[in-house]
């Protein structure tokens, strides 16, 4: 379960107002500052485990920053669809 009610949250104002740029801009600067900091790491932190609660599974880094990428290249694509059929 979520901490927060997903569809809810992106029926606020902003979000059904506000241009797409700035959530574009937001997800690339994320993904920035996260490729700063894998970059950073060695073999054996990339084996370190975490559990992810709302699978019940742990993984390790390795695997969850795939599965990051995989989502993340998800929501990046809906918010392209977005653009691209927003009137300008």
């Amino acid at each position: 379960m979520r901490p927060y009610l997903q569809d809810e949250w992106a029926n606020l104002y902003d979000g059904l107002n506000s241009p797409i740029q700035p959530s574009l801009q937001i997800i690339s600067g994320i993904h920035a500052r996260l490729v700063f900091l894998f970059n950073t790491l060695s073999e054996s932190d990339w084996q370190k485990t975490i559990y992810h609660p709302e699978s019940k599974h742990t993984f390790t880094l390795a695997e969850l920053l795939a599965l990051y990428v995989w989502h993340g290249n998800q929501h990046y694509a809906h918010l392209k669809i977005i653009e691209n059929n927003t009137p300008k």
